[in-house]
Formats: structure tokens, sequence, C-alpha cells
């Protein structure tokens, strides 16, 4: 049996993200053909790249055509099979629909959108079309990340009762500097800006995805940047269609390890940790990135049973190679397999957009009780109750 083809795949928006991860792992990845830029900036710059090239530089080096809107690319006459969109948090929207409405694939960087209804009608635009989407949370394609979600899907911990997670990271550099505008301040129709966006959306995306729970409504509340105003300390709790509740918290001021003295003087580290609490027992995923020795995921169940998986896997931010493993499945489904790991579809990012921008709708409100668009009759119709949950089942 033949090979599939090469996926055809461009990039719109050539941001620093792009330009350090999505364009060199593009043009190495064998089984891909990078076949155009996309970046309306007349000037691209960045606070984290002093180093951005321009887009027709951009274009020369990759050899590659380019253009300045992703209308423009989507009416030319080049063949592609999907689209990386690396473009702005506000420009999610309008490039995942415009894509979709040409039948391309999307593989989208997270957050989804910023926006609850942006965020559905993607999802809408998804299930139409039935297109393959991905949002790039590259935890949620670990093994690890998928052996979790088995144990809950077969009911190793029986009925899911509760969540907890948390993510610290070294990032007063970021959030504290105005310079970094995309990152600690509102565009668009953002509700707010700052750690909840920029790195919860990791984590909640992984508890969605292992525990199948549904949010139906969020209280939160956030201390802020003094300086920006972006939120640097998050607490929440969701409570969830099946009666089950998620406690969050996310801190923005870890003390981290020592910089690396290369030029680059940022502090680095990110914990994160996830427990997961059923009837029949409970999992966890807790760790260090970057530090595989540092944890790892294990099972507990109450008739004595246990089971682990040495090493913590967490975020990819690997620049050499081919690309984390989301990238590499969204090109084999470019290529037209069918058995590939989806670790964040358009379900679950459409999810993780709820429940952060409740989060920050909460936090405005003085921490008041925020009902989400994303649980309707339908969904809570499925549970034995929104309220109340027996201690087993």
């Amino acid at each position: 049996m033949a090979e599939p083809a090469r996926a055809r795949i461009a990039l719109v928006g050539a941001g620093w993200w792009s330009q350090g991860w999505h364009l060199p792992h593009l043009s190495r990845n064998p089984d891909c053909d990078l076949v155009a830029i996309v970046d309306p900036s007349e000037l691209l710059r960045s606070t984290l790249n002093p180093d951005m090239l321009q887009l027709p530089e951009l274009g020369k080096h990759y050899g590659v055509p380019t253009f300045r809107s992703h209308t423009d690319l989507f009416k030319s006459d080049l063949k592609l099979d999907g689209v990386v969109i690396g473009a702005s948090h506000a420009a999610h929207h309008s490039i995942g629909m415009a894509a979709l409405s040409s039948g391309l694939n999307v593989f989208m960087e997270k957050p989804m959108t910023t926006d609850s209804k942006e965020a559905k009608e993607l999802l809408d635009a998804v299930t139409r079309t039935g297109k393959l989407f991905m949002v790039n949370n590259t935890a949620n394609w670990r093994p690890q990340t998928q052996k979790a979600h088995e144990w809950v899907a077969t009911g190793r911990i029986g009925v899911v009762q509760h969540v907890s997670c948390y993510m610290g990271n070294s990032l007063l550099w970021l959030f504290e500097d105005p310079a970094n505008a995309g990152w600690c301040f509102p565009t668009g129709t953002m509700v707010g800006n700052g750690f909840a966006w920029g790195q919860l959306s990791h984590t909640l995306a992984w508890v969605l995805k292992v525990s199948g729970l549904i949010p139906s409504s969020v209280i939160c509340d956030m201390n802020y940047s003094e300086k920006t105003g972006a939120d640097m300390y998050d607490a929440a709790i969701v409570r969830c269609t099946t009666g089950a509740i998620i406690c969050i918290q996310g801190v923005a001021t870890l003390a981290g390890e020592k910089p690396k003295g290369d030029g680059d003087e940022r502090p680095s580290g990110k914990q994160a940790e996830h427990r997961i609490y059923g009837s029949e027992g409970y999992l966890s995923y807790n760790g260090v990135d970057t530090k595989q020795d540092s944890g790892g995921l294990i099972l507990r169940r109450h008739d004595g049973q246990s089971e682990d998986l040495p090493g913590f896997d967490w975020e990819d931010g690997e620049q050499d190679g081919i690309g984390p493993l989301s990238l590499q499945a969204f090109i084999a489904g470019c290529r037209g397999k069918t058995d590939i790991w989806n670790g964040t579809d358009a379900r679950i990012g459409y999810l993780v957009v709820c429940i952060l921008e409740g989060m920050y709708r909460s936090a405005r409100n003085d921490g008041r009780r925020e009902a989400l668009t994303c649980s309707g009759p339908a969904e809570c119709m499925r549970t034995q109750s929104c309220k109340k949950r027996p201690r087993s089942a």
C-alpha cells in the first residue's frame, strides 16, 4: 500500500513562538511540506525574541510564498491540507472559521479563543464540516495523559467526584512587564488577561480530557499585578454537571531555577499537580516540567490495587526535532490517517474557554458564581443531579 502524500501545511501568524518552534518543526518534518506563511504585521517584533525575521525574510529563508492575510491565502491557487494558527488570541476565531469554511484541517495554539461565543462557533463549524481540529496543549498528547484517560474511562477510579489541580510558574518577568502587552492586557472581547489565559489553559485542558467532566458554574477570585493588572494568583471552584467539583489554583510568581547564563536571564520552572478522586480510588500526576524524574502517574484503589507509570512529561517545548506529538498527530491526520489521538479537540477547547472566561467574570464580580454557557439542559439531563452527588455509584 502506497504511503499517503505529504501534508501541505500553511502557517498563519509568524510571531515569536511560530518563528522559534512551528516553522522549524514544520520545515524538518519529512511527512509535510510547509507551503506558505501568513502574517499581517508590517513589523514583526517581540520582547521574547530580539532576532525576529520579517515576513519577506521568512519567505526567503523557508522558500515559500508569503501572504499578508489569511483571506488572500485561502483565495490563492495553493493546494492545502491544513493550517497551523499561531496568531494572536483575538484572531483565532476569524482565521479558524475561514480555514474550516475552506475545507481545511486546523491546528490552533492555545487557548482556542478568549471568547466562549467564538469558541462555540468554532465547535459548531468543526461538527458541521467534520474537519480535524486540534488545540496545541502539548501535555495532552503525552503517554501518561492517554493512560490516565484510559483509567478514568474504564472505571478504574469509579465515578469522578472531585478534582484538584495546580500550576505554578516563574513568570514575574512576563506578567509584570507592560511591554508584554499580549500577555498582560485584554484585547478584543477578552474580560481580562494574565496567568489564567496564558497558563491555566494547559492544566484545565488536561483535567477535562482525562476526567470527562462538563463544567456548569464557577466561583473565582484573583490577585493582580500592580504594574500591569494581569492576574498573578488564581483560585477557583468549578461545579460540574454531575455534581463533581474541580478546585483550581494558579501561581505566576514561583521562585524558579537559576537562569542558564547563556544570555537568557529569566528564571525557569513550572510545577503541575493533578489529582482526580473517584468512588473507587484516585489518580495523580504531579511533577516539575522538563524534569522527568520529578514525578509520574499513579493509581490507587480502595481494594488495594495500584499502578504506577514513572516519569513526568508535561508541556513539550523542545525546539529541536520535528515538533511535539500534537503537531505530529495533526500532520498524520492531514495525510489521511484516522487512528490518531486528539488530546485537545474542539469540544475540550471550548470547555476550557468557558471555564476561563467564567473565572475572569466571577473575579471581576467579587467572586459571584457564574453559570457557564457550555452546560445546557440536554447535558444536565444525563446526570443524577446538578447540585448533589452521592458518595459512590
